[in-house]
């Protein structure tokens, strides 16, 4: 006596979901969890920047102390211009700075210019003068500088 179709979908379809739960990496589910649980404690900038010995990211303190200065003084739509490498602690900056947007510095035709496609330029303090800042980049570390073109 053979069984109905439905039947035998069904048990294969349990096979199947046992197959592929058999093949999960359980280690990698306490190791996740573990990144989760230190992000929730440290925030995300610090996970992503920090010290290595306590979680995978790294970066120098200028570098963490920069992308802190831009998150603390830089309204949330902002434009941050950017020169440099798109390697190392950079490639954690465009998601830390949300929903400010990094715009490579050559895009923007004019520094005198307020705004970008509706979007406020960045601007702060260096010293006792407002200007454009510009996010430098290397492979290991982020500066803040203020943006004059030709120097």
């Amino acid at each position: 006596m053979a069984l109905p179709p439905s039947r035998l979908l069904l048990g294969l379809l349990v096979l199947h979901i046992l197959f592929g739960i058999s093949r999960l990496p359980h280690a990698g589910f306490a190791k996740r969890k573990k990144h989760i649980d230190l992000m929730k404690a440290l925030g995300p900038r610090e996970f992503h920047l920090g010290p290595r010995d306590s979680h995978p990211g790294y970066a120098d303190e200028q570098t963490r102390k920069a992308i802190q200065r831009l998150q603390e003084e830089t309204p949330e739509n902002a434009v941050i211009l950017f020169r440099g490498a798109w390697r190392g602690p950079i490639e954690f900056a465009a998601p830390l700075l949300y929903p400010r947007v990094l715009l490579l510095a050559h895009r923007l035709p004019d520094l005198g210019a307020r705004t970008w496609l509706g979007r406020p330029v960045a601007r702060l303090r260096f010293g006792d003068r407002e200007e454009v800042v510009l996010l430098e980049s290397t492979e290991t570390q982020l500066r803040l500088r203020p943006e004059r073109r030709g120097k």
